[in-house]
């Protein structure tokens, strides 16, 4: 007999969509980034959300611009982009031990 069940297979670009237009949120960033970095100073984002209402998304996607802004092709390395997922690393009781020792 042959099953009745339908697999559905996303790929990695499927399931990354902006369905929620968050482009013109990380374009902003991006302006904000290039306005500071001309300027020979320094920014942190912090986002402030919700769970589930898309920060990593968003961070993901601004991440992924930097990427290629400055990629090997481009051949710019004017950013210093640091990432820290605190939910990696939420064994650790202090928690500036695992931001040092993720730089």
């Amino acid at each position: 007999m042959e099953s009745s069940e339908i697999t559905i297979v996303k790929s990695e670009d499927e399931s990354k969509k902006d369905l929620l237009n968050r482009q013109d949120f990380i374009d902003k960033m991006l302006n904000i980034t290039e306005i500071i970095s001309k300027n020979k100073k320094n920014i942190c984002y912090a986002l402030n959300g919700r769970w589930g209402i898309g920060k990593s998304f968003v961070l993901d996607m601004f991440e992924k611009e930097i990427e290629n802004i400055q990629s090997e092709e481009t051949n710019i390395d004017k950013y210093f982009l640091f990432h820290y997922n605190c939910w990696q690393y939420d064994y650790y009781e202090e928690p500036i031990i695992s931001i040092v020792s993720s730089m």
